[in-house]
């Protein structure tokens, strides 16, 4: 007997051991096992025991039958906090799947009649609604309440360029006038794409999040825009939802035009079947809705009146993306040019590569959003721009580089004659120390002190840099001459946090600010590339107030 032989000897007792196993299961727990797979999460986040024995048919024997199913290796159960938590292992899942699941996700059996008029497609309303918010925050300065929140008058502002109204997120319990702005700022978060520090109320753009924003295609930022969406809805509503199940049907349909109303009665099936509630509402909000307003369907009627939805581009890309074929798809969606005007318009694609949108949104302001973007140059901006850093030959590069037609003379000489003068006079912030007493003036021809002075105004004034301010007060103190606490300032002291203001605003001028961004350019690169966010954890230095209610 070789080796092969000796262990296939061996073997024996386990070949086909999970069939064999789940033979023997008694019909409870057969079924029970069935309603962990097909009704609850216990496959991937953990099923509490608490919901399970509210919505299964075996409350009375429910507990004896867990512990025979955990017994037999076809669950497990932890404690997480006070709950009770059960969790069924990936192969039996898998397997019961197959057998169960996968004869009742048909195709339907009705036709659509007649042609189909179409309804609703919201396209990359999604997209342009999270890069609106964060180009407002770069570009502005986007205060909080100590709860940070926005304020409603600045969410008011921002409502007016959404694409994505309030309504759409209501069943979130957001506010309601605000929902959508709510729920965007909440998602970047959620991501640490931004932060709120806790001394200035201002929020602010981390960049290293952002750069991996540009680095994948839009596909990415809408699943991850879904999963969120999802998990919110969850703390809502915990009953158990065949969440697979769901997805499952949903993928096998929809290349073509689908009646809404055959969805339902399949769900149906299964609630009859496998005793779980879902009913229209809950598979709306869970599935329907979201799929629809972050643009993976598209929504018509047909001659009779009756609702039908089918996937769209973007939505086919997904489904690719979920049974791992063509995975790559969705690159080929996205684009790379703009059309500059004479008018002073830019019109940009809404497929545009982020980075490519976020370097637009860095010299133009946005006019108008639809299936084609319009901005239109801003002075403002563009000081804005070089002020960051940027130059006039690298905004002429890049414009240049990216226009699918020639950039009209009348632009290029616009730039110039908004930057000919900007930048060529300039405000220094710095600290101004001064000595009181003559006798005390021979300080400032101390050797060490002097290391610290940039500039001289009188005998007995001058000036130093503000970074130094600390080893300066250090080293007064060390003389005999300790400084006040207080910086003396002209300023009304309501007015005097100002700078710290200041700095928030700089420190998101680096997210526009040239060379950032590199890897967003190249189309190429972004093929295979998923969205690689953790979920931001909260610091000493961040508020931890951003509760769902």
């Amino acid at each position: 007997m070789n080796q092969e032989q000796l262990i296939d000897a061996l073997m024996i007792g386990y070949r086909d051991g999970l069939p064999s196993q789940l033979a023997r299961l008694t019909r409870s727990e057969m079924d029970l096992l069935i309603f962990l797979c097909m009704s609850t999460y216990a496959f991937d986040t953990g099923a509490e025991l608490n919901d399970v024995g509210r919505v299964t048919n075996q409350r009375r024997n429910l507990h004896q039958t867990l512990q025979s199913l955990a017994g037999k290796g076809m669950i497990w159960m932890s404690r997480e906090r006070w709950n009770a938590v059960i969790y069924v292992p990936e192969e039996v899942f898998v397997f019961l799947l197959h057998r169960e699941a996968a004869p009742l996700i048909k195709k339907p059996d009705r036709s659509i009649v007649g042609t189909i008029k179409p309804k609703e497609n919201y396209g990359l309303a999604a997209v342009h609604d999270l890069i609106h918010l964060l180009s407002a925050i770069a570009h502005g300065r986007i205060e909080v309440t100590q709860q940070g929140d926005i304020y409603k008058r600045q969410m008011k502002k921002l409502n007016e360029q959404c694409r994505l109204n309030a309504e759409l997120f209501k069943n979130l319990y957001f506010d309601a006038d605000y929902a959508n702005i709510q729920f965007w700022k909440r998602y970047l978060r959620h991501c640490g794409v931004i932060s709120i520090p806790l001394e200035h109320r201002v929020i602010r753009i981390k960049e290293q999040s952002l750069e991996l924003f540009a680095q994948v295609t839009y596909l990415q930022w809408i699943i991850g825009f879904y999963d969120f969406y999802r998990e919110r809805y969850a703390q809502i509503h915990t009953a158990p939802v065949p969440t697979t199940l769901c997805l499952a049907l949903l993928t096998y349909s929809g290349q073509d035009w689908v009646l809404q109303e055959t969805l339902y009665e399949r769900v149906h099936e299964w609630c009859t079947q496998w005793n779980f509630y879902i009913d229209e509402r809950m598979f709306n909000s869970l599935f329907y809705h979201p799929f629809l307003i972050f643009g993976l369907i598209e929504t018509g009627i047909d001659e009779q009146g009756r609702a039908a939805w089918r996937w769209t581009d973007w939505g086919k890309a997904w489904v690719n993306l979920m049974t791992d074929t063509a995975v790559d798809h969705d690159v080929d969606l996205m684009t790379e040019g703009i059309y500059v005007q004479p008018n002073l318009e830019i019109m940009v694609p809404a497929n545009i590569l982020p980075a490519i949108r976020w370097r637009v949104e860095t010299f133009a302001e946005l006019k108008n959003s639809d299936t084609v973007l319009i901005y239109e140059w801003s002075k403002a901006r563009i000081e804005q721009a070089a002020e960051a850093g940027w130059t006039l030959p690298e905004i002429e590069d890049f414009v240049q580089s990216y226009s699918r037609n020639p950039v009209p003379d009348n632009v290029l000489q616009t730039l110039r004659d908004w930057l000919d003068h900007y930048g060529k006079a300039k405000l220094w912030d710095v600290l101004v120390l001064q000595v009181r007493e003559q006798e005390a003036a021979h300080l400032l021809t101390n050797k060490k002190i002097n290391e610290f002075i940039v500039t001289s105004f009188s005998p007995t004034t001058v000036v130093i840099r503000r970074n130094d301010e600390m080893k300066l007060r250090t080293l007064m103190n060390s003389l005999g001459y300790p400084l006040p606490r207080t910086v003396a300032s002209p300023d009304h002291p309501l007015d005097r946090s100002s700078f710290s203001q200041a700095s928030e605003r700089e420190m998101n001028q680096k997210t526009y600010a040239p060379g950032t961004l590199k890897q967003g350019f190249d189309r190429e690169a972004m093929r295979g590339k998923a969205l690689g966010i953790k979920k931001a954890t909260n610091d000493l230095n961040d508020f931890d107030l951003d509760y769902p209610f």
